[in-house]
Order: structure tokens, then sequence, then C-alpha cells
């Protein structure tokens, strides 16, 4: 029983965007945490792709990727073509 509500306490936080360590991020909305999935599970995924799993524009996407970038969250390595995306937070 305990273990259900914690699960149900911990996924209410995540939707209000607290990180797992207790501090707030506000600045990172439901559609760019799933981006962030997304590059943990295929770093060379572009912006085209990107687009595709979270059902939004190509401009979206990569504002997405320019705002995750600001904050420090990822970080590409490599060229545009071959290069991979790394999750920092």
């Amino acid at each position: 029983m305990l273990g259900i509500i914690a699960e149900t306490l911990r996924e209410a936080i995540d939707e209000q965007g607290l990180r797992e360590n207790g501090q707030v991020n506000e600045q990172v909305n439901a559609r760019q945490r799933k981006l962030l999935e997304a590059l943990r599970a295929n770093p060379r995924l572009t912006y085209a792709q990107a687009a595709d799993q979270l059902g939004t524009s190509y401009a979206t996407a990569r504002r997405d990727f320019a705002h995750l970038r600001e904050l420090g969250l990822v970080r590409r390595e490599g060229s545009d073509k071959a290069g991979l995306w790394h999750v920092l937070g």
C-alpha cells in the first residue's frame, strides 16, 4: 500500500516539474521532459526525429533543444550530422 502511495506521489511531483532531488524545475515542461527521455534513449536523435516522436513541429523541437541547452541540461558533441547529445541534468 505504501509503495502505491509513494509511486503516486512521485508521479504527481514529476508532473509538477520537480526534480527527483527535490529542486524545483518549473523551467522544463512535460514535452521537454519527454525530449530528455528520448535523448537518453537515443543520443543521435535529430530535430526531425524528435518532432515526430513528440508530435510537434520541427521548429518547436528545435526551440526545445535550444531551451534545454540554455538550461545546461543537454550538450551537443560532434558535428551536426554525426554528433550526439549528452543529457547532463
